[in-house]
């Protein structure tokens, strides 16, 4: 918990044309679209080209001190993520600490979106995992007006905030292979231009005002003293494993071709083996013929025997 009077520093969070700088002014106590506050925009085109923030008071209430810090969205429909995210880089390294971060999510797209996955995935670069502890999801585009109630209550699949929220954290977890150890962040909507003549709005309006200042104020400041390693460090990283990847598939197929050179060196020598076995196993054949001599030869060895075996009878009856 934060000490009385320490300046509370917030960093808004979210894809381009979510309404961050609009809440960033409602946090100041200023208009939705204040000339003195951040500049607004209601595309996918990022008004804020770079790192803001402006020290004021929580609602503009003395006693509350606050520094919002409006971060270039992500996702920005003209092609300068990399630009917006080496100046978000460049720029929060210049804050000591940050007491809170506040994802900007439209409540009308509820599903956690590939442009946020990649998002989130620098920031947890930048910042590491410990950040999700001092997180905050704030929705915008949600009415708590009564017509509002009704027509979303007419549809053939009502919707509720409980339900636009599960939503988000489902497709959330999904996201991150089913991994249901991660404790659900705090969520609330507050609705900029909520209508000041409906007391249901008002109070709603009220209600997640507080709700999010006792929230934040539960969080423990989170240092970026060692911010200056993200984008530059990581970026050669990326290089270096690419490079590495490289090499390993050079090697792979390197490998493959001493493998066949290999095999089709053993195929020759298998090949040489079996030559040089047949050709001995014809000269052992010559050889034994060559030895044991022509048909006739054999035919009077076959004869001679039993011949002697009668002489030599014949020889012994005559004695």
């Amino acid at each position: 918990m934060m000490a009385a009077n320490r300046q509370l520093k917030i960093c808004l969070v979210g894809v381009a044309g979510n309404g961050k700088s609009t809440l960033g002014n409602i946090l100041l106590g200023l208009e939705p679209d204040d000339d003195g506050g951040f500049e607004t925009s209601s595309g996918a085109r990022s008004c804020t080209l770079g790192v803001q923030w402006k020290d004021g008071n929580f609602r503009g209430r003395a006693g509350q001190p606050i520094r919002v810090i409006d971060t270039p969205g992500h996702g920005d429909g003209e092609g300068r993520d990399k630009e917006l995210r080496r100046n978000m880089v460049e720029e929060l390294k210049k804050q000591e600490t940050i007491d809170a971060f506040i994802w900007v999510k439209n409540a009308q797209d509820p599903r956690y979106t590939k442009t946020e996955a990649e998002y989130f995935q620098i920031l947890i670069e930048i910042f590491g995992g410990a950040y999700f502890h001092n997180f905050v999801v704030v929705f915008s585009r949600w009415s708590f007006s009564e017509k509002e109630e009704q027509k979303r209550n007419k549809l053939k699949k009502p919707v509720t905030f409980e339900g636009v929220k599960a939503e988000l954290w489902d497709s959330f977890l999904r996201d991150y292979k089913g991994n249901r150890s991660l404790v659900q962040v705090p969520m609330m909507a507050i609705d900029a231009l909520y209508d000041s003549s409906d007391k249901s709005e008002v109070d709603a309006f009220e209600n997640e005002l507080r709700l999010l200042w006792h929230t934040m104020n539960q969080f423990s400041a989170k240092p970026v003293s060692n911010i200056e390693m993200a984008l530059t460090k990581i970026e050669k990283l990326k290089k270096q494993v690419e490079e590495d990847q490289d090499k390993v598939k050079k090697m792979k197929s390197r490998l493959r071709q001493m493998e066949q050179q290999k095999q089709r060196e053993l195929e020759l020598q298998e090949a040489e083996y079996q030559r040089r076995i047949k050709e001995a196993e014809s000269k052992i054949k010559e050889e034994k013929e060559r030895m044991e001599g022509p048909p006739w030869v054999k035919f009077i060895s076959f004869l001679a025997t039993p011949l002697a075996m009668l002489l030599g009878r014949r020889l012994a009856i005559g004695k």
